[in-house]
């Protein structure tokens, strides 16, 4: 039997993939199975994949869709060696497959790629009226941080009263119960956890001793988002910058089009600009390892990503919360369906 057929009748045994029921995810499960777990060329999965869409898929995707999911594919940073489903043995990676990043025993976070994103550029350009109008929930109207911030964690083990902290400043962390936190002063922060905290402080060591601090790793909880910020400049990115300008991209669009290509790795929940230049877009990872977790930022990496946030105590911009002397950092795109926020 050929890799071919193997792969053929593995693809037949998978769950269908079913709109608004996890489809979009079970599909490009299906394309990684073929790229990286058969380690078929990206022609002969597109095929297999393009059959197994006729008969598992509702509704099917378009071909744009199925080249887009095989391309994906092929950059996905997979934590298992390519052709793992080849009785154990292990393909070495050709064509483009071979930008399939190999998990270091010591990391250190990727550099930018800008080849990987002039190429996505190329392929796709997701504007950011774009990213509102696909909002699930209307972003038009004017939403309350404080709405914001009890969609993202009513549903937590507290019941809605779990540990948040907020900074009106980089350096002003203060962690406090939600009951404890009034609508007027969460709407005038500027800066948020994206995880629930344990408790009001916890010590962290400085020098000899110890002290107590409201945002450090002793007092966050479980990982629930990781935000992915990219941050461009003309000056660094000019060749990026050429290629967006062409096709009258600005970087918020930039960043809205890398955005919608990371949302085919983990679910999107939410969006705010930096009331500058960059967007800072919110995936869900409750489900996820922390190696899976750390993958996710690797490639997000590659994709211009700052590394920073990946810290679980990090702190990100809050969804239509104020910059001082900016503006606001405005509310792109934010889903409440129930599953994303069924917190275990």
């Amino acid at each position: 039997m050929t890799v071919s057929e193997r792969a053929s009748r593995y693809l037949a045994a998978m769950d269908h993939a079913v709109a608004n029921q996890g489809g979009h995810d079970q599909t490009f499960k299906a394309a990684v199975t073929l790229v990286n777990g058969f380690a078929l060329d990206g022609e002969t999965a597109r095929v297999l994949l393009s059959e197994w869409n006729q008969t598992h898929c509702q509704p099917s995707w378009s071909p744009r869709e199925i080249d887009h999911k095989i391309n994906s594919a092929m950059a996905h940073p997979g934590t298992k060696p390519r052709g793992y489903l080849l009785d154990g043995e292990v393909l070495t990676c050709k064509g483009s497959a071979a930008s399939i990043p190999v998990r270091p025993s010591n990391p250190k976070w990727p550099k930018k790629e800008p080849e990987l994103i002039i190429d996505l550029l190329k392929r796709e350009s997701v504007t950011v009226e774009q990213m509102k109008e696909s909002s699930i929930v209307p972003v038009g109207k004017q939403i309350a941080p404080v709405e914001i911030v009890d969609l993202l964690f009513s549903g937590g083990p507290a019941g809605g009263n779990e540990w948040l902290c907020f900074g009106s400043d980089q350096y002003s962390a203060v962690t406090k119960r939600r009951s404890d936190w009034s609508p007027d002063e969460i709407d005038s922060q500027q800066f948020i956890v994206p995880n629930p905290m344990t408790g009001a402080f916890g010590l962290i060591q400085e020098g000899i001793e110890n002290r107590e601090s409201a945002r450090c790793n002793a007092n966050v909880g479980k990982r629930r988002f990781l935000v992915i910020e990219c941050d461009f400049d003309r000056k660094n990115d000019p060749e990026i910058y050429r290629v967006a300008k062409e096709k009258g991209m600005n970087w918020f669009d930039v960043g809205a089009t890398i955005t919608a290509e990371l949302a085919c790795y983990a679910p999107l929940v939410s969006a705010c600009s930096s009331a500058g230049k960059s967007v800072h877009s919110w995936f869900a990872v409750q489900d996820q390892s922390e190696e899976q977790i750390e993958d996710f930022m690797r490639f997000a990496n590659r994709y211009g990503a700052d590394y920073h946030t990946f810290s679980a105590v990090s702190f990100v911009r809050l969804p239509n919360g104020i910059r001082p002397g900016k503006g606001k950092q405005e509310l792109l795109f934010l889903d409440n369906t129930p599953e994303l926020f069924a917190w275990v």
